[in-house]
């Protein structure tokens, strides 16, 4: 009996060690992810340099875990060069004289050029675009006077067929309403003309007039970079695990406003600091890299310049996890390229289902949506996994660390963790 109680004591400090080290990971995410997400990072874009703040953050984070550089004449951030059309000043939209709020009542195409004015307004019937006659309509109504198009948009895109018009008989300025989110991105370059993407239920009777300001900076050949750290395998240093994700985001709608990107991706960032964190301690049998990818959000374009760079050799590479939009899961996970790699999909979900950490681990095949493609297309066995459920906020001023759940980020990482251990 007295052994009995020393095993139950031994056991709930056991328990106690293990329930404290989870709830450090929690805690740790949590932190980080609030922290990406703040306004010093201005949403982690080439506005205020955010996305400069944002890499000289995860490499100190990549530091304080015990990490070094990938090789010893190499420092943690990996530069290159992109281009995005920005909006650091004035952005405002006001019709019939009323004024309307940046990302949440409209957003601006952002690809849009800068300019400010007041125009009148002529209504569009979608059917009209879907001839040649029609087009050709629309484009002498744009050469007539300082005038705005508008159309509403609920039944097709008919945006493409407008901008499918010769650049010089397209319109200057295009109103589209419809009853969908309002969904940003960022643009490498500029089109010819300005496109504000309205809300359906803001819109009061027939629009007669507007008034707006743009101010828009095209940067070009900005400096932006990756971080890159490794912690080096007690057995087999010269074979790799990888762990990746995206901290690049939209950054500012404004000068106002910007897009936090709590989910998309400081939840991935966060969760790669936190497995950097966990091998900095424990460190593994192989070799374990973790690659903070930018210029994600412009194109794919940081992990497409690491898998050109060959700052390693990518057939030394075991194993690679993507982690991007990882801040959900109560219905489990999607794994992309799952069906391409079914001996390691196999692996990861019968620890799974023997631990039940997750829901589920849903089969999907190949998909050009994330930093894991470069390394794919080159050779390299992959998965991107993102969570399944929880908030739908996406490229829009919602998508804000107080709303983030983080419901299974404690069990995603148990199941890598765990898959390193075993694969």
């Amino acid at each position: 009996m007295k052994f009995f109680s020393h095993f139950l004591l031994l056991s709930l400090m056991l328990s106690s060690v293990i329930m404290q080290s989870n709830a450090q990971d929690i805690e740790y995410g949590r932190a980080m992810v609030d922290t990406l997400c703040s306004t010093y990072f201005s949403g982690r874009g080439y506005t205020n340099n955010g996305h400069i703040k944002a890499a000289d953050f995860i490499e100190e984070e990549f530091k304080k875990a015990g990490l070094t550089t990938l090789e010893k004449n190499k420092p943690f951030q990996q530069k290159f060069t992109v281009s995005a059309n920005t909006y650091p000043g004035k952005l405002s939209l006001k019709i019939n004289g009323k004024p309307l709020q940046v990302g949440k009542d409209f957003i601006i195409d952002p690809s849009s050029p800068g300019g400010k004015g007041k125009m009148k307004v002529v209504s569009i019937d979608t059917a009209t675009l879907r001839t040649e006659a029609g087009l050709r309509s629309v484009s002498a109504l744009a050469k007539k006077g300082k005038k705005a198009l508008y159309i509403n948009n609920n039944s097709g895109n008919y945006t493409q067929a407008i901008f499918g018009i010769a650049e010089s008989e397209r319109p200057k300025m295009l109103l589209e309403s419809n009853n969908a989110k309002l969904t940003w991105h960022i643009s490498t370059g500029l089109k010819s003309g300005t496109h504000f993407k309205i809300k359906d239920d803001v819109i009061e009777g027939p629009i007669k007039k507007i008034e707006y300001e743009v101010e828009n900076v095209l940067q070009q050949n900005i400096e932006t970079q990756n971080v890159v750290g490794l912690v080096r395998g007690t057995e087999y240093p010269d074979s790799f695990f990888v762990f990746t994700a995206h901290y690049d985001h939209l950054g500012m709608l404004g000068a106002n406003h910007y897009i936090p990107g709590a989910n998309d991706n400081a939840s991935g960032t966060a969760m790669l600091m936190n497995l950097a964190k966990y091998y900095g301690e424990n460190p593994a049998p192989y070799s374990i890299v973790f690659i903070a990818f930018g210029g994600e959000e412009l194109g794919l374009f940081g992990s497409k310049h690491f898998v050109e760079s060959w700052w390693m050799e990518l057939e030394k590479i075991k194993f690679l996890v993507n982690l991007d939009i990882v801040g959900g899961g109560e219905d489990g996970v999607q794994i992309v390229n799952s069906r391409q790699f079914t001996a390691a999909y196999s692996v990861m979900d019968s620890i799974n289902k023997k631990h039940n950490y997750l829901k589920q681990l849903k089969l999907r095949g190949t998909a050009q949506n994330s930093d894991h493609w470069y390394f794919y297309d080159n050779g390299v066995p992959c998965f991107f996994i993102y969570t399944l459920g929880g908030p739908p906020y996406y490229h829009d001023i919602f998508d804000v660390a107080e709303t983030l759940p983080l419901t299974e980020y404690e069990d995603l990482i148990r199941l890598l963790t765990d898959f390193v251990s075993v694969y």
